[in-house]
């Protein structure tokens, strides 16, 4: 939640919608106040799931409009022809990553599908292809898109100013519903399943380098001990060039000059 300016009303939610409206988010370096779960931590209080409010920084129109553009730059990209093995690379793996999105909406009801956000690069990139996903499945059976994404936010104990700036603002202009807590990861998502019954499927931003991601595959059954639900890990293949390049195919759709070799985040 962005530090309160004069003439603002206080907003009573974990959720920070700071991009303007219709404006694509970025990273912010400006200082920003702490989120309620963290306050309530620091006040002596239980932390729980706090709901952000659908306060978003976008119409739903304009939010129709730019998972359609997301899915427009990615399917042109993917008709293309590159003797660039790091391109051929990614190629593969957004058609990869884009089956399990793809069963996952065909299997489940929308309702029922929930992900992991926390402004990494990972889940920057789930994002994307989560986005990308939505649209091609609602375009395929000729139905209204959703017009806002159930997610989770597992809060880290001393986050950056400026990822969390981005959190929300990336969660303002694409209608992501963040479910916040300050809560250890497995009491969080016991608590969030308490709260939202209905979801039975975690999209997570987990790859095969990471902890415990050498075994893992796109759907797995959370381990025994855990609070129960499907996790699907649509980017476990990813390497971590792989990740930059997406932002780096979001640059140069836009024209700007940019080496898939060498990329910096853009967003």
């Amino acid at each position: 939640m962005t530090s309160q300016t004069q003439g603002q009303q206080p907003r009573n939610t974990a959720e920070s919608c700071t991009a303007a409206p219709g404006t694509a988010p970025t990273m912010q370096t400006e200082t920003i106040g702490k989120r309620a779960v963290s306050a309530q931590a620091a006040n002596g209080v239980a932390p729980t799931i706090q709901d952000g409010l659908e306060d978003w920084s976008t119409s739903d129109e304009e939010f129709r409009r730019a998972c359609k553009e997301l899915d427009d730059k990615v399917t042109r990209f993917l008709g293309e022809q590159h003797d660039d093995a790091a391109l051929q690379g990614l190629q593969e793996q957004i058609r990869g990553s884009l089956q399990p999105l793809a069963e996952a909406l065909k299997t489940y009801s929308f309702d029922q599908l929930s992900f992991s956000y926390n402004g990494g690069k990972d889940c920057l990139v789930l994002l994307i292809l989560y986005l990308i996903a939505i649209h091609r499945h609602y375009s395929l059976i000729g139905a209204p898109m959703p017009t806002s994404l159930k997610s989770i936010y597992i809060q880290p104990p001393h986050p950056f100013p400026q990822v969390t700036e981005f959190v929300d603002s990336s969660s303002a202009y694409y209608h992501v519903c963040l479910s916040s807590s300050a809560l250890p990861m497995k009491e969080a998502f016991a608590q969030y399943l308490e709260r939202h019954p209905e979801v039975k499927v975690i999209f997570v931003g987990t790859r095969r380098t990471d902890p415990h991601g050498g075994k893992l595959t796109h759907f797995d059954i959370t381990d025994g001990g855990w609070p129960q639900f499907m996790r699907c890990h649509p980017v476990i293949d990813w390497h971590y060039r792989e990740i930059w390049a997406v932002s780096w195919l979001c640059r140069a759709s836009r024209g700007e000059k940019a080496d898939v070799h060498t990329v910096h985040p853009v967003f």
